[in-house]
This record gives C-alpha cells, structure tokens and sequence, in this order.
C-alpha cells in the first residue's frame, strides 16, 4: 500500500514493513477532565514512537478547556462537538508549520470534534484512530475470556 501527501511527499509502506523513513506524525488528544490509563497509553505511545525514530507532534486539548468563563456556552458545545473550527484551525496552522505524514488520533471529543475527519480528507492527510477501551457489547464492563472473568494481570491482555 502506499500513502502520499502533497507536502511530506511520497511514502512507501508494504504490510508488515516499516516506512522507508522516519514519519512525522501529529498525535490529537481531547484530555478527560480526570487523567487515567487512556492518558496514560496515549503517552506510552508517543514515547514508543519517538523512540523509533519518528517526530511526534502533540495536539492535545482538554475536556477541562469547556468549564468556567473562557468556555463556550453549554448551548453551543453540542454543535462544536460536530465541528469546532476554531480547534481544526489551530490544527490545520500545525499541519502547515510541520508538514506532517498522518495523524493519530485517539480520543477527540468534545473539543477537537468529529469535523476532524473532514478537515484530514480537505488536507489530504492520512488518518489513524486509536480505538481505546472500545467494547461492542459490554453492559457490566467486564472482559471475559470464555466463561471466565479477566483481571488487568491477566497475560491474555495486552
């Protein structure tokens, strides 16, 4: 498979392989008003990634940046969380400053917004969501193997 983007220029990618060159990649983040292990894996991976070689550029927003006077109004957050410019601007000035090869993008409400995925596909930009504790079916929030019940040490989790 190979991807391109009119400012990076080309990259090779073959399944199983390694790009052909260090990429330079924007992580997107929307914090949790409380930290925890999603933060905590959003971090490791950038870490990892950087460690490999490749330039990882931090966007992250806060759920925190929607409470107290600077906040939009309550009204009007429901209709950010679709598409909030002012966030995909900022966003879209990184990608011009940096040139980036993708995005990485991980948890993005309510603050950066789902109008993400339309602002990459105008840019040309390559996208990869990080799915983090997505479950399809889950309604006691337990994680089972079989008939039995998972423990975070548990060496069938990853």
């Amino acid at each position: 498979m190979e991807t391109s983007t009119p400012s990076a220029g080309r990259i090779r990618f073959q399944p199983g392989m390694a790009p052909d060159r260090p990429l330079r990649i924007i992580q997107v983040f929307n914090r949790y008003l409380l930290p925890g292990g999603e933060e905590k894996s959003v971090h490791r991976i950038a870490e990892d990634l950087s460690a490999g070689g490749h330039q990882v550029i931090r966007f992250w927003k806060a759920s925190e940046e929607w409470k107290g006077p600077a906040a939009p109004p309550r009204w009007r957050q429901p209709f950010l969380l679709w598409n909030n410019r002012k966030v995909l601007d900022e966003l879209e000035e990184l990608q011009r400053t940096h040139k980036a090869d993708l995005w990485l993008l991980h948890n993005i409400v309510p603050v950066v917004s789902l109008g993400i995925f339309r602002r990459a596909s105008r840019l040309n930009v390559p996208i990869i969501q990080w799915l983090h504790n997505y479950r399809p079916l889950s309604p006691g929030g337990a994680l089972f193997a079989g008939t039995r019940q998972l423990q975070p040490d548990d060496p069938l989790i990853l």
